[in-house]
């Protein structure tokens, strides 16, 4: 009766930390840059320049509006999240509004519920989406 109260446990444990699949939802955080991104805007996401907050961008850019996006850290023994991670997500985001560049780029680092959202920390990428002079 102990051993089998004890691989109870066990596979009650190990199932917890399986990868949870629900459904999206407004609060859910992909895991993975490249999700609901075509192959062929890959590429051209990769050309959006990225200016930093206090990194001055070229003169005659127009901000077209605000973009952010979430990198999300599934399991606890991951490595942590990278800021590349985010910004390979809001770079297709700003080539949608038709942006070739993202100015004003900051980075906040937050902790969700890893139980309910498989997401046991997050890094947000925001910026303005802009046009810049070629």
């Amino acid at each position: 009766m102990l051993r089998a109260l004890m691989i109870f446990a066990g596979v009650a444990i190990l199932s917890g930390c399986a990868p949870f699949e629900a459904a999206p939802d407004a609060g859910s955080v992909p895991q993975d840059a490249r999700a609901g991104v075509p192959q062929d805007q890959r590429a051209a996401a990769k050309q959006v320049k990225v200016f930093a907050a206090g990194t001055q961008a070229p003169a005659g850019t127009t901000v077209l509006g605000a973009v952010d996006a979430q990198a999300c850290r599934s399991l606890l023994a991951n490595g942590s999240d990278s800021q590349a991670d985010a910004l390979q997500q809001l770079q297709p985001k700003a080539l949608k509004m038709t942006a070739n560049a993202v100015v004003n780029v900051t980075f906040n680092t937050g902790q969700k519920n890893g139980l309910s959202t498989d997401c046991w920390e997050t890094v947000t990428a925001s910026g303005s989406a802009a046009v810049t002079p070629n």
